[in-house]
Order: structure tokens, then C-alpha cells, then sequence
């Protein structure tokens, strides 16, 4: 699927590879055998438009988190392009990432870890402004802000000088956010930003990330693994397997209307508050094993119950309707 004409975020066949640790891996060091290589992501193209909410799901361990660490450049890639706004982050230095910043956060996964337990609500909400290192800017104004970002997301002014630990964790959740917005980016990385929440306040974060985004404009690339709230914010959703993104279209359109196996598979597997219910249709068979290159085939084969000799041929993500992009040779 090529880029809207509109695209703030483009990724272009991003890969990112790590070295394989543990027992076997160090045998093979001392064998003299080159260590296995993990592709975590495996020539991933994706796009965010302005304004816009795109949705990546599969399962833990498929690279979602990877790739969120390689568009905010918290880790390298090991090839291919992340461009924001047109300009190739690989090619910034640290003075030219800082500024970026500004225009591009993340909401991490876990809410408390992802907070420091020394610093007060205020410090932690101000720190992103003190890293820009916008001299201009005085220690009163940075406070305006800070208290504008924590009313925007619902906190009051009385927890400004608390702790993580007096918090909830849909209040530490909602410092996050706030940290995110403080410096008014225009995209926004959310990496299972209500996994770690109850169903309640899952609801509550995500209605809060809805109206920020309709307020202020504001892109996101949301990562789950929870179907019904990438459904409910997404306008368009990837669906990813073992680094791959293997189907990508319209929200509405891709759950209605799944092409890909393991989409399916996905999308069957959502539990039915129905004790009496029929077993899901489409099952897949063993676990999650490691993808092979991509020259070898489809990664899903092995567990696919509709896979055919062709499912060893290589295969690529390719546009099979308007907005509808799959990787599969029986589509």
C-alpha cells in the first residue's frame, strides 16, 4: 500500500535484527559458529498520516514494541528508513533528535514502570520541557504548561506534588499521557498504553485519548493486542506476525472482512462472553515459532490450516483492493 500524499510518519522496509543470547547461542560462540540472528522486524513499510489514528496489532513477541523503540529512536534500526515530517530521523544528530522531540513522543506500556518513583507529578510532567533545553522559555512558563497538560487529561492541581506510589494506575497512566502532550507533539507512539488497566479505566483512557486527539490534532500510532480498542480508535489497522506486517486496510473493512489466515485467526480467538458459544472456526495450529527470511516462504505456513506448496514461495505485502494490502499467495 504506498503512503497517503499526507504522511507526518513513513516507514520504509525497516528492519531490526538482534543477535541471539542464551546457552545455544553462547555453544555456538565457542564453536566458532556465527550466533543466530532474531529478526524482531522484517522490512516493516507503514504510514501515519496527519491526523490520523493507525492501529498495529498481533501477538506478544511479534515486534509491535520493536518497531514503536525504532520510530522514537530509542534503539537503532538495522535498516531501512523512519521519516518524519520528510526528514530521515537516522540522518539527525543528538541536537537535531532533541528537536524532534518536541513533535514526537511515546506512552510506554507498563504506567508505573515507566515513571520515576523519586520525582513528583509536576517534575516528571516538566522534565520533557527541561530536556528541550528551551532557554527561552522561564521556569513560570514551564509551570503554566505543566498544569495546563495534567487539567487536559483530568488531573487536579492537588496531585501535582504527589508520587507515583500515592497514584492509581489510571492516574499514573494519565501523568504519562501528560508527559507526552506537555511539549505538543504531533504524533503520538502509544505502545499498549491500557494493557496494564482494568476494564474501567481502560475506557476512561481511551475516550481521553480520543478527545486530545480531536482537540489538538494530534496523529497516533496505536500498538495492541487487543482488537475491540484498536477497533474503537483506529481508522486504519496493520496486522503483524513474527516482524511482518501481513494484512493492512480500514478499520471497519479488515474486521468485518479479514483476508489474511492469521487475521482471521486473530479476530476468532476474541473471547465470547457466552458460555453455550461455538468454539471459534479458525484455529491455528502449534505456537509461535522463529520467522525464517522472508525468501522462504510465508512465516505463518507451519500453523496455517489452509497453507498449499505454494505458501513456500515467497511473499510480499501487496495491494489486492483499494486500501487493502495482504501478504498471502491465496488471496
Amino acid at each position: 500500500m504506498s503512503p497517503p500524499s499526507n504522511s507526518l510518519l513513513s516507514i520504509e522496509r525497516l528492519e531490526k535484527r538482534f543477535a541471539a543470547s542464551g546457552p545455544r547461542a553462547w555453544a555456538s560462540r565457542l564453536a566458532g559458529r556465527p550466533a543466530r540472528t532474531i529478526r524482531a522486524v522484517d522490512g516493516v513499510s507503514l504510514s501515519v498520516a496527519s491526523g490520523e489514528t493507525v492501529g498495529l496489532v498481533g501477538e506478544s513477541g511479534c515486534g509491535k514494541s520493536t518497531l514503536a523503540r525504532c520510530v522514537v529512536r530509542l534503539i537503532g534500526p538495522s535498516g531501512g528508513t523512519v521519516r518524519f515530517d520528510g526528514v530521515d530521523l537516522a540522518g539527525l544528530d543528538r541536537a537535531g533528535m532533541r528537536r524532534r522531540r518536541r513533535e514526537l513522543q511515546m506512552v510506554f506500556q507498563d504506567p508505573t514502570a515507566s515513571l520515576n518513583p523519586r520525582m513528583t507529578v509536576r517534575r516528571m510532567v516538566e522534565e520533557p520541557l527541561r530536556l528541550q533545553r528551551e532557554g527561552s522559555v522561564s521556569r513560570g512558563e514551564h509551570r503554566e504548561r505543566v498544569a495546563d497538560a495534567l487539567e487536559e487529561v483530568g488531573l487536579g492541581a492537588e496531585l501535582a506534588g504527589r508520587y507515583p506510589h500515592e497514584l492509581s494506575g489510571g492516574q499514573r497512566q494519565r501523568v504519562n499521557i501528560a508527559r507526552a502532550i506537555v511539549t505538543g507533539p504531533r504524533l503520538v507512539v502509544l505502545d499498549e498504553p491500557t494493557s496494564a488497566l482494568d476494564v474501567s479505566l481502560r475506557a476512561r483512557v481511551l475516550l481521553l485519548l480520543e478527545a486530545l486527539r480531536e482537540r489538538r490534532g494530534l496523529s497516533y500510532l496505536f500498538i495492541s493486542h487487543d482488537l475491540a480498542t484498536v477497533r474503537y480508535l483506529s481508522r486504519r489497522v496493520a496486522v503483524m506476525y513474527l516482524g511482518r506486517i501481513v494484512e493492512e486496510g480500514g478499520a471497519a473493512e479488515l474486521f468485518r472482512h479479514p483476508l489474511h489466515p492469521y487475521t482471521r485467526a486473530l479476530l476468532a480467538a476474541v473471547p465470547v462472553p457466552d458460555p453455550d458459544a461455538a468454539p471459534p472456526g479458525f484455529v491455528l495450529a502449534g505456537e509461535v515459532a522463529a520467522a525464517g527470511p522472508a525468501d522462504r516462504g510465508c512465516a505463518l505456513r507451519d500453523r496455517c490450516p489452509l497453507a498449499r506448496p505454494v505458501c513456500g514461495e515467497p511473499v510480499a505485502l501487496r495491494e489486492v483492493a483499494p486500501g487493502r494490502s495482504v501478504a498471502c499467495h491465496l488471496v
